[in-house]
């Protein structure tokens, strides 16, 4: 198997969905699937929308993402501004939403969004793009009448010359909240849009609101297991990947699901809250690991049913493998279990699995 996932689908060799032109398949495809629409930064530099069931790839290879909702309810204007500020439409061709310069010729003031209604005790994430040239600019999440619940703090992601602010934070009072912008002692001029708030402990990509909260739909990538996976004991598997972060209560975030049955032949390589590699295999579990991180190379290899793993290279301990056995999706799922109820977030690029001659960790070595 070897599907680079850098800009399409497709699969230079292993089995997957076909793609016919007349009745001969020209070529072979992972299987995708997202029953909504869904923005993503371009590898121009722009933000933009993919369709229901259209892959996202972005510079780090293919995002998958789960569920979440912007709960902002219009995410397209703002709310308010206090006296003295002004406000107008901009357009900007790498970023083809909604986006508003915000002025202030003198003193201080602020704009805010539209509510976003929250629960306390839940986390949340809040997010905009501010233009990263503002110096003054500052922005926090406010509820009630003025309190601050959290100062937004600048990410790194960069569309269109808008840095991505943000800030996760646990709702204290529950009810409406809205994230503010603008400067405390000197005057201000800058742009700024897609303000979002979401139930995540991370900031996933924008979702567009216009008068009510709106859900995106997960990702699901897959390929069949039938004929990918598990030749008598030798096989090996290698890829790159890159998370957005990691949803709390998930002792084991997946990166790759062998067909896990659901039952007690757990195949899946996955990264733990102290972000260790972790193979967990057969009937009974095995677990090998080595350390780890959010970003990196990942491998495992199995000969004669002794499996270990790999972290950029750097080996883990082994341990023998038993009972190997498919489930009935028979299925290979990337960044969630087998049955996609404990979705991964974030990049998965370069995978290649080896099924039909031993490989060994030098040979690994060189691809992982």
């Amino acid at each position: 198997v070897w599907a680079p996932l850098s800009d399409s689908l497709r699969l230079i060799t292993g089995y997957g969905r076909d793609v016919p032109v007349g009745s001969d398949v020209v070529a072979r495809m992972v299987n995708f699937s997202r029953s909504s629409t869904a923005t993503y930064i371009g590898k121009d530099g722009s933000l933009k929308t993919a369709a229901a069931n259209e892959p996202r790839f972005e510079k780090e290879g293919l995002l998958i993402e789960g569920q979440s909702s912007n709960l902002i309810s219009t995410s397209t204007s703002f709310k308010n501004a206090s006296a003295g500020v002004s406000y107008e439409t901009v357009s900007n061709p790498l970023f083809p939403h909604t986006i508003t310069r915000v002025m202030k010729p003198s003193g201080n003031g602020d704009v805010w969004t539209n509510n976003a209604e929250l629960i306390a005790g839940t986390v949340y994430t809040a997010s905009i793009y501010i233009d990263k040239s503002a110096v003054n600019a500052q922005a926090a999440v406010y509820y009630g009448s003025n309190s601050t619940a959290a100062s937004l703090v600048r990410s790194g992601v960069v569309v269109g010359g808008l840095e991505k602010y943000s800030a996760t934070f646990t709702c204290q009072v529950s009810g409406a909240h809205q994230i503010r912008i603008g400067a405390y002692a000197a005057a201000f001029d800058f742009v700024a849009g897609c303000p979002q708030i979401e139930p995540l402990p991370f900031a996933s990509s924008y979702i567009p609101t216009n008068g009510a909260a709106v859900t995106r739909a997960a990702d699901q990538a897959w390929l069949p297991a039938l004929g990918n996976r598990f030749v008598a004991g030798t096989y090996a598997v290698a890829f790159e990947f890159d998370l957005l972060g990691k949803v709390p209560g998930n002792a084991l975030h997946r990166l790759i699901d062998f067909d896990n049955s659901g039952g007690s032949d757990r195949q899946h390589l996955s990264i733990n809250d102290a972000n260790a590699l972790i193979l967990t295999m057969g009937s009974p579990a095995v677990a090998v690991s080595v350390a780890g991180s959010q970003v990196g190379r990942a491998a495992f290899r199995m000969g004669n049913y002794m499996a270990s793993v790999m972290f950029n290279g750097i080996a883990g301990n082994a341990g023998a493998v038993q009972g190997v056995g498919s489930s009935v999706n028979n299925r290979i799922v990337f960044m969630n279990t087998n049955i996609f109820n404990i979705p991964t977030y974030g990049y998965i690029r370069n995978l290649r699995m080896w099924s039909k001659h031993p490989i060994s960790n030098d040979q690994l070595r060189t691809a992982a």
